[in-house]
């Protein structure tokens, strides 16, 4: 491990460089307990999978007015991907600075990382969870009108931070997930690597579920767009009005009849 001191006359993309290079996991490299070892594949496979859809949300950005519903569906398929990469990180971060011999022997990762880790955290949390509240609350609510602006300005900080961490590790992570995944074709797979692999497929489920079952609220923005021309539909005077609740607008167009009929009364009676 490169300790502070140790960057001083060094910059810190030079520094990185070595990071980028490595082909085995930390833990791996310094034979760590087993366990440990574990907890760094796991955290590697969720960190990969995240990578490649995170990939995918920043190519749909430019072409958003025709791949919003893309960009939406892949965005929900992350949620609990992000949720088994936090839960993996959390463990091993937990049995650390809890003071457990075999996690101190393991070492902490990369100091610039170390550094870096609770703003990615807080920045990949916040732009998911507004994502998630932009796509549930709608393209013609309250939230939408500070939310997106919001969402945007976040997504762009989080792109620096995120972008700094994938270099450093996803050479390495992706060939521990290789190795995950190729297992069953070069050799018996491990009973670590099995239980691994199918929390990982389990939780991919449950992200498509959530995916499918928030079709009603895609296709609202995917119409929203397209009748807006690539407008973004926080940002319409005058939102299309079959994006409202269909009681409400029952209701509202009865207030406007009873309106027009006292007005028409009080103009009799006046007359």
């Amino acid at each position: 491990m490169m300790r502070p001191e140790d960057m001083l006359g060094e910059s810190l993309f030079e520094s990185l460089i070595p990071q980028a290079e490595q082909r085995e996991l930390d833990t791996e490299r310094k034979h760590a307990d087993q366990r440990i070892i574990n907890l760094s594949r796991g955290s590697a496979l969720f960190g990969v999978a995240l990578a490649i859809i995170f990939l995918i949300e920043i190519l749909t950005v430019p072409i958003m007015s025709h791949a919003i519903a893309w960009h939406i569906a892949v965005g929900l398929v992350a949620v609990p991907l992000l949720v088994g990469k936090l839960t993996y990180s959390s463990l091993r971060f937990i049995g650390y600075y809890r003071g457990d011999e075999r996690y101190l022997q393991a070492g902490v990762p990369w100091f610039p990382l170390r550094v870096l880790a609770p703003f990615l955290v807080i920045t990949t949390v916040l732009v998911i969870g507004s994502g998630v509240e932009l796509d549930v609350a709608g393209p013609t609510s309250f939230s939408a009108t500070f939310l997106a602006p919001a969402h945007f300005l976040l997504s762009a900080v989080w792109f620096l931070l995120m972008a700094f961490h994938v270099v450093a590790y996803f050479n390495r992570a992706a060939r521990s997930t290789i190795k995950d995944m190729s297992y069953r074709l070069t050799q018996p797979r491990p009973k670590s690597s099995r239980s691994r692999v199918a929390i990982f497929l389990f939780t991919c489920a449950i992200g498509i579920v959530l995916a499918t079952q928030l079709q009603g609220p895609i296709q609202r923005w995917e119409t929203a767009f397209n009748s807006s021309s690539g407008i973004n539909p926080s940002e319409l005077t005058h939102p299309p009005t079959q994006y409202y609740n269909p009681t409400s607008l029952k209701r509202g167009r009865e207030r406007e009849r009873i309106h027009e009929e006292n007005a028409l009364k009080l103009r009799k009676k006046n007359s």
